[in-house]
């Protein structure tokens, strides 16, 4: 309850208590019970029917934003957990490792929704299918042994685009302005590496800021050289710059073999296995523009992306294929690139627990702005209880369970049992608004054109 008071202490009076009730009921599992009806779910949290009607009111119609609730639950993390981010290798000047910041995209799949916007791809479909897309921004920490991915921040498709390339484009933006004022004081700003998946491409992350990344590649990607190949000494001279084919791949029957790496590098993990990583090294972006090439026109001219990549490719024995990583973290161990990919896993666990732990995967509401709004507070809820369930006592769900662990969906099978508790003082800033009502026109009255004012009437 201190958690979820916090979240929403920041938004207006009557709406945080409405949506204090909101979260109580998806972190305690009623969703699941109801199979992702909003209204049930309250009811069976205990609440009254008065209070139910409040509580959806609040969520749908309230005067609130996510970012205040993730703010507030930013603020209670930090304070009353002992969580720290996680920082990875050594920096060059020796101030500390790289901390993590990775960004995500998630789909809440409506196949019955009329009217939806936006697809997403669905893996076992194998197509894209109706779905609310919102891209997710966490910075990946440890609460003890436990790593822990804190919601920072949830993105939006734009308004009036519907294309998956939009809200990719939207999450990149908000991924690479992410800025926190402390880490600018201490210089801990530049220790900030942004990982994303295959999704993210390179390209994007370089026109949308100038701080560290780290992106998984496609097998198939390719790059290019500054300079231009030698002249073999007959017919033109090449205008191309030589290609730098990192995977070998197939074509038809004709195999394209893979490059020769700049060099090699290779280590041992904690369980024996060895590690082998091919690098090159200054390498760009094959749609990349050079600044010296002054002959271009003035649409070409801005897209100047003359910044050198780092491409590593990792041979890892456990795994069948080789994982190639792009990055502009140059002259950096390719052991401290491929420990710093891994990272990004906590941030699938938000989803998780919004959609399976909670019963959040299954949502019926059609309003245009609480189809996006359920699916975000189901994010925050999932976010709250792995972060709660990392700090409390783990509890066994049954005789057979002999080494519980500190999960959200042991928390939540024991919130599932307890009502809204309603026996918890709640600070004089969470209450029931008493608003003037009565000289307001209701039910039926309410709905006749001579009693809404905005309306015009003819004759």
């Amino acid at each position: 309850m201190e958690a979820l008071i916090s979240t929403v202490m920041r938004t207006p009076v009557g709406t945080n208590l409405g949506l204090l009730r909101v979260l109580w009921a998806m972190v305690s599992g009623q969703m699941l019970s109801s199979r992702g009806a909003m209204l049930p779910a309250l009811q069976g949290s205990g609440l009254s029917d008065k209070e139910v009607r409040q509580a959806w009111s609040a969520s749908r119609y309230g005067a609130w934003d996510i970012r205040e609730l993730i703010e507030g639950h930013v603020s209670w993390v930090k304070t009353h957990t002992h969580w720290k981010a996680i920082e990875v290798g050594a920096l060059p000047e020796g101030k500390g490792g790289y901390r993590v910041r990775v960004g995500d995209m998630v789909g809440f799949f409506r196949p019955k929704l009329e009217g939806c916007p936006t697809k997403h791809f669905h893996p076992l479909a194998g197509q894209a299918l109706p779905a609310i897309g919102l891209g997710m921004i966490a910075e990946i920490g440890h609460i003890g042994e436990q790593r822990i991915a804190l919601l920072k921040e949830i993105v939006r498709m734009p308004e009036g685009r519907s294309e998956h390339k939009a809200l990719r484009k939207a999450l990149i933006k908000s991924l690479r302005s992410q800025q926190n004022p402390e880490e600018d004081k201490t210089d801990e700003a530049d220790m900030t590496v942004d990982v994303g998946d295959a999704e993210l491409s390179p390209g994007e992350m370089l026109e949308a800021g100038s701080g560290f990344f780290v992106v998984r590649g496609d097998k198939n990607a390719t790059f290019c050289r500054a300079e231009l190949p030698a002249y073999a000494g007959r017919g033109r001279r090449p205008k191309k710059r030589k290609v730098v084919r990192p995977l070998p791949r197939k074509h038809k029957d004709h195999e394209i073999a893979a490059d020769l790496p700049d060099k090699d590098e290779s280590w041992l993990l904690e369980d024996g296995r060895k590690v082998q990583a091919n690098i090159w090294s200054e390498v760009y972006l094959p749609d990349s523009v050079l600044k010296s090439q002054p002959d271009l026109d003035p649409v070409t001219q801005k897209r100047i992306l003359s910044t050198p990549l780092t491409v590593v490719v990792i041979h890892d024995p456990k795994f069948e294929h080789p994982l190639l990583l792009i990055t502009n973290i140059n002259q950096t161990p390719a052991s401290t690139i491929y420990a710093i990919y891994p990272e990004r896993w906590p941030i699938e666990t938000i989803p998780l627990s919004a959609k399976h732990m909670i019963g959040a995967h299954r949502q019926f509401v059609h309003a245009p702005e609480h189809t996006k709004r359920l699916p975000e507070l189901a994010l925050l809820a999932g976010n709250i209880l792995s972060c709660v369930a990392a700090t409390a006592q783990p509890t066994a769900t049954g005789f057979w369970d002999r080494l519980p662990k500190a999960t959200p969906g042991r928390l939540r099978k024991v919130l599932s049992k307890v009502p809204f508790p309603s026996f918890v003082p709640l600070p004089l800033q969470l209450r029931k608004k008493n608003s003037v009502f009565h000289h307001l026109p209701f039910g039926n009255q309410a709905k006749h054109p001579a009693n809404q004012p905005n309306l015009i009437l003819s004759g």
